[in-house]
């Protein structure tokens, strides 16, 4: 009987735990969201609010997905951004609108001390896009004969 309810009690402890978990996993994400938006934002202040969601969404995700907070982790390494992104997603227009996300934000963060880093960043995004429309045209054109 003992055992019954310590059993009980530690599944109670670890379910609170967990809910504890998601709750600041999440409360953490909405912050990272808002923080990238305003920086976007900022720098970018004829975007619309829409866009602006979009591309702060689109770079919460990927950080999400990197299991870091820290911006420099979207410039410091591209190739393990793509690759992230293509174990995350299989659709070739989904990538490219998270790479594109990802070009406008390192624009928004781009100075001095990373500008050659970020700049070598946006050139291999900017080269996975050009890859990954040159296939999405085509699948296009093969589905239509």
């Amino acid at each position: 009987m003992k055992y019954n309810y310590l059993a009980k009690n530690i599944f109670h402890l670890l379910l609170l735990h967990i809910k504890i978990y998601i709750t600041f996993f999440l409360f953490h994400i909405y912050i990272m969201d808002k923080e990238v938006a305003k920086v976007i934002s900022k720098e970018k202040p004829t975007l619309s609010e829409m866009s602006v969601k979009t591309y702060a969404n689109c770079i919460s995700k990927i950080l999400e997905f990197m299991k870091s907070d820290n911006y420099d982790a979207l410039y410091k390494d591209p190739h393990k951004v793509i690759k992230l992104l293509h174990d995350k997603y299989d659709k070739s227009n989904t990538i490219k609108t998270k790479l594109a996300s990802l070009i406008v934000f390192l624009r928004c963060i781009r100075d001095d001390k990373n500008s050659k880093e970020v700049d070598v960043a946006i050139d291999v995004y900017s080269h996975v896009i050009d890859m990954l429309t040159n296939e999405i045209k085509l699948e296009l054109s093969s589905s239509e004969k």
